[in-house]
């Protein structure tokens, strides 16, 4: 893997609602906004194909297409206890949806991408009542907000949608259902050679395209690390599910495990907030080939509570995988 800058490895602390907010813009016409001063019909359509065909922006390794057991490499109803979970994963189409255009000046612009993973989250539970029953499948409604920046420039000016402007920079992803109760305070992913990269805001850091998305050789073995608190308490304890997600690209190649907060390696310490694990990079055999990886976080009564509502947040950031 390249190392990592030193800006690179700076923590970040600008709150998401700040990154969020579009700047406000002066109504009087003397003092026109760069909204009315760049940025036509043409250049918006141009930069909207072109997010929609980048992989930059692609999450579909969400969604698990059904209940799958925690770990893998590729009408509810109340009951009286709590589900005894075999298997759970969400099932749900990736759905671009908008994106909100800043033009910083009539060559450059900043956008907010919005994607949607809307859907269903299924539970495999085991039948406590009959053991001749393999188990009991539940589900819920499930709702999921996926945002992503990127930073654009225009460097032609043909009037063809796919090639006029470029995305330069894109920044990590923050997936999330509404008002969830988990907050991820900081994404650590530490590499065999002692590299790592912090981010405590996955909307405020950056990457340049050509030279700051993170880069790894296949069979690198990734450590990673994930900061967060939990308001809700639902058994078992301490509170929540934490998973690795990994080896994500555009064919939809999907791999998730249990990162654990037990104090088995690589986790130090165990209950102290820090949920840990690691995983060995998947690599293409014959081209340069573009990843996403990240921590996936559902509080254990969408899991273990049948009348629970759906509550996860996910942070991701893409990587490069290289031959040699």
């Amino acid at each position: 893997m390249k190392s990592f800058s030193a800006k690179m490895i700076k923590p970040l602390t600008l709150p998401v609602a700040t990154l969020l907010a579009m700047t406000a813009c002066s109504k009087n016409p003397e003092s026109p906004s760069s909204q009315e001063q760049f940025g036509s019909a043409t250049d918006r359509a141009a930069i909207e194909a072109s997010i929609q065909q980048d992989d930059l922006f692609n999450s579909q390794g969400l969604d698990d297409d059904g209940e799958q057991s925690p770990d893998y490499d590729s009408g509810v109803s109340k009951v009286a206890e709590q589900i005894n979970t075999i298997k759970f994963g969400r099932r749900a189409p990736f759905k671009f949806e908008s994106v909100d255009i800043v033009f910083d000046s009539d060559t450059t612009a900043t956008a907010t991408i919005t994607h949607s993973l809307n859907g269903k989250f299924f539970i495999l539970a085991k039948d406590t009542s009959d053991s001749n029953v393999v188990g009991t499948l539940y589900s819920k409604d499930m709702v999921n907000t996926i945002l992503r920046k990127a930073k654009l420039r225009k460097v032609r000016d043909t009037g063809n949608d796919r090639r006029d402007w470029r995305v330069t920079a894109v920044s990590g992803a923050v997936a999330s259902s509404p008002n969830p109760t988990i907050t991820i305070a900081e994404l650590t992913y530490e590499n065999s050679d002692g590299t790592t990269l912090t981010i405590t805001d996955p909307l405020s850091y950056f990457m340049n395209r050509e030279t700051g998305v993170p880069e790894f050789r296949r069979g690198d073995s990734v450590k990673v690390f994930v900061k967060l608190t939990n308001t809700n308490e639902f058994p078992p304890a301490p509170g929540e599910t934490a998973l690795l997600r990994y080896g994500m690209d555009h064919q939809f190649h999907r791999a998730r495990k249990r990162l654990n907060d037990e104090g088995i390696y690589p986790d130090a310490v165990a209950g102290d907030g820090t949920y840990s694990g690691l995983y060995r990079v998947h690599g293409p055999r014959w081209a340069h080939r573009l990843h996403h990886a990240g921590v996936d976080i559902i509080d254990n009564g969408t899991i273990y509570d049948d009348v629970a509502p759906y509550d996860a947040v996910a942070w991701s950031l893409p990587y490069m995988v290289r031959l040699f």
